[in-house]
This record gives structure tokens, C-alpha cells and sequence, in this order.
């Protein structure tokens, strides 16, 4: 997104404790007060980016970009293939299991009587599924 060089640059200070090469912006302190309080709470689930940053040339990467004005994300192969596969993957797969509840969600009204329920059930679904009373009135609770 718009805002990955400067989660890059509050990484790399944060992680690596490179010094930053200009004055952080907002959103990079904010960036920068999470992973620290990530780290202290040893909650190291970064995606594996601490691990792709063992390869040198990953890190050469991650750090031309986060330095550089503007160059699109493609310029640099081996940060390009990790957003790729680890995060780009990560929201695709977000929105599919959001999109699946929502296409359950019933939104019923106090005032809907169960067969009304059971229609906008099945009209959610590309097939058809058969609840009983007691499951729809477990469900609303």
C-alpha cells in the first residue's frame, strides 16, 4: 500500500536499530510504538520478515526501498515476491472469509417470523440449506 516504505523504515529502526535517514512521520512513530510493543510482548508474528531479512540481499532490498522517493514495488523482485506470497495472499484470503460470513449473515429483525428467516437463509446461498426452528432460533440468540 501507500504506506509501506514507512512501516519499512520504522522496521528497519525498530528490528535493526538502523538509524532513520530523516524525520519520522506520524504514521511511521505509530508503526514503530506497535512493533516495540510487539517485541515486548514477544509477539514476533511478522510474516516472516525477520527471517527473509537474513538474506542480505533481501535486506539490501527492504532498504533501498524504504529509502527510496518513489519507486514502485516491482523495482525490488525479492520484497516484491514476499508481499506477493505472504500479505497479498494474506488479504485476498481475508476478504474470501469475510465475503463467506457475510453471505450468511442473516441481519434479522426482531418483528421476522422464522419462515421469513429460512427464505433469506437460502437466498444468501447458492444452495439450498435446510435448518430446522430450533437451529434458526439458536442462531439468533
Amino acid at each position: 500500500g501507500k504506506d509501506g516504505r514507512k512501516f519499512a523504515r520504522s522496521y528497519l529502526n525498530i528490528r535493526l536499530n538502523r538509524r532513520r535517514s530523516q524525520v519520522p512521520s506520524l504514521k511511521e512513530l505509530c508503526y514503530s510504538t506497535i512493533l516495540k510493543s510487539d517485541i515486548e510482548q514477544s509477539n514476533s508474528n511478522d510474516f516472516g520478515l525477520l527471517q527473509a531479512i537474513e538474506n542480505l540481499s533481501f535486506l539490501q532490498e527492504l532498504s533501498d526501498f524504504a529509502n527510496s522517493d518513489n519507486l514502485p514495488i516491482h523495482n525490488f523482485p525479492l520484497l516484491y515476491e514476499f508481499v506477493k506470497c505472504r500479505i497479498y495472499y494474506i488479504v485476498i484470503h481475508q476478504q474470501q472469509v469475510e465475503g463467506l460470513f457475510n453471505n450468511y449473515d442473516l441481519k434479522c429483525h426482531k418483528n421476522m417470523n422464522m419462515e421469513t428467516k429460512k427464505a433469506k437463509l437460502c437466498l444468501s446461498s447458492a444452495k439450498q440449506i435446510s435448518l430446522s426452528d430450533e437451529d434458526l432460533a439458536v442462531q439468533r440468540r
